[in-house]
């Protein structure tokens, strides 16, 4: 699981985005089907990094409102990031 994160990161600085989009998806499934719930929920945090990367700022909302959700029912602080970032970039605004 975590190398397809690593690769989904390394794909992503590097500008690969779509490369990127497909690791942290194998990540995801992994993450899902054997309950790691804080990881799925780190993965879709980047995710949603990538997509907004690559201009998809609406899918990258809907990513991080995704990890929030998971982040939130855990209890756990990365919750606080997650909202910076929706914070930041909600679909149609600026920046």
């Amino acid at each position: 699981m975590a190398p397809w994160d690593s690769l989904g990161l390394i794909y992503d600085r590097l500008g690969h985005h779509r490369r990127a989009a497909r690791c942290y998806g194998r990540a995801l499934t992994l993450y899902q089907r054997i309950g790691d719930r804080y990881d799925e929920a780190d993965t879709l945090t980047r995710l949603g990094d990538c997509r907004h990367s690559a201009g998809d700022r609406a899918g990258a909302h809907r990513t991080w409102r995704r990890a929030l959700v998971i982040l939130d029912g855990l209890g756990h602080s990365d919750v606080d990031r997650v909202r910076e970032r929706l914070g930041r970039a909600a679909p149609g605004e600026p920046g």
